[in-house]
């Protein structure tokens, strides 16, 4: 499990962050770990 820091820019140019508990999971299909989120906390 980690802390992920997603950005996001809005019209004006200024950017917004938001905080996620993140978890990676194996997918057995692709053979590759994907990011499942367990928790965003919203705005930083």
């Amino acid at each position: 499990m980690f802390l992920r820091e997603v950005t996001r820019k809005n019209k004006d140019g200024s950017e917004v962050a938001y905080l996620q508990l993140v978890e990676s999971v194996w997918n057995p299909e692709t053979k590759s770990p994907r990011p499942k989120i367990l928790h965003s906390f919203g705005r930083v």
